[in-house]
């Protein structure tokens, strides 16, 4: 039987963030944010509606008129790139930027 090589981090126990989604949820994994902090709002795929805008190869995401809550409005670009592209929309990723939780 072949053995297995040791993690390269050793024994520390110590992850290596190889994806840009880990690298981005590693700051709020470390603060040890409660479930409660990261529901309000509770944001669900219902509460989107997005359009396909072929002139400029682009998806146009808004909030549902149904929502409680307005998430502004948002272009995913045709090489995947999220884009805030109103002041509620721009506010909102400013403020998951920076918020702790």
């Amino acid at each position: 039987r072949r053995r297995l090589a040791p993690c390269r981090s050793g024994i520390t126990g110590e992850l290596k963030l190889h994806v840009a989604l880990a690298q981005a949820w590693d700051s709020t994994v470390k603060l040890k944010c409660s479930a409660e902090a990261m529901a309000a709002p509770a944001l669900i795929v219902a509460d989107l509606v997005a359009t396909w805008n072929p002139v400029n190869d682009e998806c146009v995401v808004v909030t549902d008129a149904g929502a409680t809550v307005d998430y502004g409005v948002w272009n995913v670009l045709g090489n995947g790139n999220i884009v805030p592209e109103n002041r509620e929309a721009i506010r909102r990723n400013t403020r998951g930027g920076l918020a702790a939780c």
